[in-house]
């Protein structure tokens, strides 16, 4: 789950040093910001947990059992970053970026052999990008 957060902390290092990223002031303290964090955290391991249960588990196993592990991934990613198409907040960018880390999240799959580690980054990463 670290590795999610920090994935996310150096891209906005990165964004800021290159001044396209600045932070503004905070919206919310208090109970209130604790509440939202933990609201955020719970809907976040929801999508972490079915995303990678369908794309990097059920799709990504059967794929790989007719293609092999690595056509899988790739097909699979970029079916993933095809799905992020059409949402209000995603720009062709960010569709890129999501079949890229999907492509990321298959080699965490495929160097531990179980679906955590891609369910932790995928979870703490979208929760640094949501809330954090």
């Amino acid at each position: 789950m670290l590795m999610g957060f920090a994935a996310l902390s150096a891209l906005l290092v990165g964004m800021r040093l290159a001044g396209v990223f600045h932070l503004g002031p905070i919206a919310t303290s208090g109970t209130e910001a604790w509440t939202y964090g933990a609201a955020y955290a719970l809907i976040c391991l929801v999508i972490g947990l079915s995303e990678e249960s369908f794309y990097r588990g059920y799709v990504q196993y059967t794929g790989a059992q007719g293609i092999g592990f690595w056509p899988a991934a790739i097909l699979i990613s970029a079916y993933f970053g095809f799905s992020h198409i059409g949402r209000a907040t995603e720009t062709w960018l960010g569709t890129l970026n999501a079949g890229l880390g999907g492509l990321v999240l298959c080699l965490f799959l495929e160097r531990t052999g179980n679906l955590w580690l891609p369910i932790g980054f995928h979870t703490t990463f979208n929760w640094a990008q949501i809330y954090f």
